[in-house]
């Protein structure tokens, strides 16, 4: 058991296996910080309201404020009070620490804050920095260095999705100590003053006939003509040709290729949140037809579009980063073919002009 400084234990103290809880305080020696590092990469995701150091150096305390809040971003500082000056706690620790070692030490045990808020929905959903001030000192970085390069990333940053009485939440992470690789510096944050931006939080409320797209649907677009649904394994460019209209069991002979409608939505499994914006009837996708206006479909005559599949890639400028989604829903995508009730959504062919931008060889 590492005894604590009387100064710092109330009346009220619980001793848990190396650290004190005093009045809402940890309080960690110094000793704890150096020996077992481990347990202080545990004890710092528990950081609040404060943290406190018993030893040569002063004890630091954690606070949080709530800056701002809105429907649409939430404004969170977070201060630190180290009780000393990053390059007097490197003075006084030992000679022999070095790299992510070090910096564990210097962090002592608030080395990650969190705040845990909701957010509407994972799109858009975005963290960034208004304000920071740290210390800064240069560390030699060993060679293969887990723990130091752990500590090369972004100050603050979103992590651990998922809901808290049946609302999408998620905890903003604030690391107090970070390895700049490229510079070769370690800063200690003394104050961070970051904003998230989401979409307006989910919450229970009463839409109205006009406010519900859904409800707006009086006839679906299936609702006339003749229909048919049609299964596909993935995404990509397809044919309707004559053979496939008399695998359907259709006469090729009566139908133009301009009256043949494509609908679908593709592949993507539906919103988890219901408040989220979704197509409220099937879309009609962009058809290119070959042939058409002759009152049959010949031989030669066919009619292209273009699905998505279960399975997606999609860019997220926020992140800078691509997004894999998969469908754990269903194994297919489906389209309707609508033949008859009105002429198809024809692509305007594109403009083959100009100086093309990048040039790609090999993906």
């Amino acid at each position: 058991m590492i005894a604590a400084s009387r100064s710092y234990v109330s009346e009220r103290v619980y001793a848990f296996g190396g650290w004190w809880q005093s009045s809402g305080t940890l309080v960690l020696s110094r000793a704890a910080l150096v020996t077992f590092p481990l347990f202080v990469a545990m004890v710092a995701t528990t950081a609040i309201p404060g943290i406190a150091l018993v030893g040569a150096a002063s004890a630091q305390v954690v606070t949080k404020r709530i800056v701002s809040e809105t429907p649409s971003s939430v404004t969170v500082e977070f201060s630190i009070d180290w009780g000393a000056s990053l390059s007097s706690d490197r003075d006084s620790l030992s000679a022999t620490l070095a790299g992510g070692t070090l910096a564990l030490a210097l962090g002592r045990a608030a080395g990650v804050l969190s705040h845990t808020l909701r957010a509407g929905s994972r799109e858009g959903a975005a963290a960034r920095v208004l304000a920071a001030e740290y210390d800064e000192i240069d560390i030699e970085a060993p060679t293969s260095d887990s723990l130091l390069s752990a500590l090369d990333r972004p100050v603050v940053a979103l992590d651990g999705w998922g809901y808290h009485r049946k609302q999408l939440v998620v905890s903003a992470q604030v690391r107090t100590i970070v390895f700049d690789s490229e510079s070769g510096s370690l800063r200690r944050h003394r104050r961070v003053v970051f904003q998230v931006d989401r979409q307006q939080p989910f919450a229970k409320t009463t839409q109205t006939f006009s406010s519900n797209p859904h409800l707006l649907v009086s006839e679906s677009v299936l609702a006339t003509g003749t229909n048919y649904k049609v299964g596909v394994a993935e995404g990509g460019v397809y044919k309707v040709d004559r053979q496939f209209l008399v695998e359907l069991g259709l006469d090729p002979g009566v139908i133009d290729p301009n009256q043949v409608r494509v609908f679908g939505n593709g592949g993507e499994a539906l919103p988890a949140v219901n408040a989220d914006a979704r197509i409220p009837d099937l879309a009609e996708l962009g058809v290119v037809v070959v042939g058409g206006g002759d009152g049959s479909f010949g031989a030669q005559d066919a009619v292209y579009f273009y699905t998505s599949g279960t399975l997606t890639w999609r860019f997220d400028d926020t992140r800078s980063e691509w997004i894999h989604r998969v469908n754990p829903f269903e194994n297919n995508a489906y389209v309707f073919l609508k033949i008859g009730g009105g002429t198809n959504q024809q692509l305007s062919e594109p403009l083959e002009s100009g100086t093309p931008d990048a040039t790609v060889s090999s993906v």
